[in-house]
């Protein structure tokens, strides 16, 4: 498998294109030499201009049924050859392909009905005036079918995209449907096991919670526990938050070798303040849930958890999906998270107090706070300032709009 349908967008490189020469289109992959042409006129974007509607039709067309296939990836500013199928043929640089990409996208997220999640374009120069290739990586879509710009609705058939049939689109419907009803049962099979698990060591506890699991393309991998230290790594993140420089670290630090588990893999993390779980199943399933005591080392009570643990497990978290993604040859699979805080104080009515990563306390909050609705992990920035507001928020936090976290180190 190429590098640059399997690593992220933002680390392709003009070596990784060039690379894909000879590579041939087939179900999820397409590609285009230029912007088309409305009656075989140059695209006004080539003169400076803006890119016209006629434009986005037709690219729209193609990322559709990729999205209502099997998901993918569409290069533009690919030559590709005559024959069947049609393979890269050769690099066609495209003006400020940077800015094209970015235009693109926003357009895709406005015309394309319902907007796609985790759709994503970047620019890749590749000379020095900053012309290059626009790379859209596309998600199998869990709330397809979707519709292009044109208002048709277009499915792959193998490198080409061809409008779908009414019976087309009813199937497609029924199958997304159970396909959620399954995805629903999966996290709330997470939600009832972490209660049993939490319960389990009786009053005086505080735990989190979160998991993340497929909603695009199925995902598997037959033996999970070989590649297991790429997948379950917990890292410490350096970040922004507000714009003062503070570290995420982890309640437990990353000691322990991984087990094999039954169709999966797990980390168990302990000392004497409480035990972290850190699991993925060969269907993609990946979680994180850690318990720690109301009382620290000296009998004293600390009912507090801190903001920083929450943000950097749910950060490995989408590290590690994204992981399993790559290596199930599946790198633009759409993940979804939720989460959960929960605590047990017996008849003492003690509140849950979250603490701020760098210093004080942010409030108090009702346990427990559960997010059913899951969250995309699509956009990894957007995915940790929606937990820290949803934090702030269940602490009641008199705050226009929590602080700007921008994570620096991720892989």
């Amino acid at each position: 498998m190429l590098a640059v349908l399997e690593k992220a967008l933002e680390t392709i490189s003009k070596e990784d294109i060039t690379a894909l020469i000879g590579w041939p289109e087939g179900e999820t992959v397409e590609f285009n030499e230029t912007l088309p042409g409305e009656k075989g006129r140059p695209d006004p974007w080539l003169s400076g201009e803006k890119v016209s509607r006629f434009a986005k039709d037709e690219l729209f067309k193609e990322i559709v049924a990729l999205t209502n296939s099997s998901g993918g990836h569409f290069f533009l500013g690919i030559e590709e050859s005559t024959e069947q199928p049609p393979c890269a043929l050769a690099v066609k640089p495209l003006p400020r392909c940077i800015d094209l990409a970015e235009r693109l996208k926003r357009a895709a997220y406005s015309l394309i009905d319902p907007p796609i999640p985790g759709l994503n374009a970047v620019g890749i120069p590749t000379e020095d005036d900053g012309s290059g290739v626009v790379v859209f990586r596309v998600p199998q879509s869990h709330v397809a079918p979707h519709r292009s710009s044109d208002r048709h609705c277009y499915i792959r058939r193998g490198s080409e995209s061809a409008p779908m049939s009414m019976r087309q689109i009813q199937d497609l419907t029924i199958h997304l449907s159970r396909r959620i009803d399954e995805l629903r049962t999966k996290f709330e099979r997470a939600h009832l096991n972490f209660s049993s698990w939490f319960r389990r060591v009786g009053d005086g506890s505080i735990g989190f919670r979160a998991t993340a699991v497929p909603v695009g393309t199925r995902l598997y991998i037959e033996r999970v526990h070989p590649v297991a230290d790429r997948i379950l790594r917990l890292r410490e993140f350096q970040a922004t938050l507000g714009g003062m420089r503070i570290a995420l670290v982890p309640f437990h630090g990353d000691d322990r070798v991984s087990q094999p588990a039954f169709r999966g893999t797990r980390k168990v993390l302990q000392d004497i303040r409480g035990t972290t779980h850190f699991n993925a199943s060969c269907d993609g399933v990946i979680e994180i849930k850690s318990r720690r005591d109301w009382t620290n080392r000296s009998g004293e009570l600390e009912n507090g958890f801190y903001l920083g643990w929450i943000l950097d497990y749910v950060a490995n978290l989408a590290e590690s999906a994204r992981v399993f993604a790559s290596i199930a040859k599946v790198p633009e699979c759409e993940y979804g998270i939720t989460f959960e805080i929960c605590c047990t104080n017996g008849a003492a009515d003690i509140p849950l107090r979250i603490m701020h990563p760098a210093g004080g306390e942010i409030g108090t909050m009702e346990s427990p706070v559960l997010v059913e609705e899951p969250l995309s992990l699509g956009d990894r920035d957007a995915l940790m300032s929606r937990v820290m507001r949803d934090i702030y928020d269940a602490c009641h936090a008199r705050l226009p709009e929590p602080p700007e976290l921008l994570i620096q180190n991720w892989d």
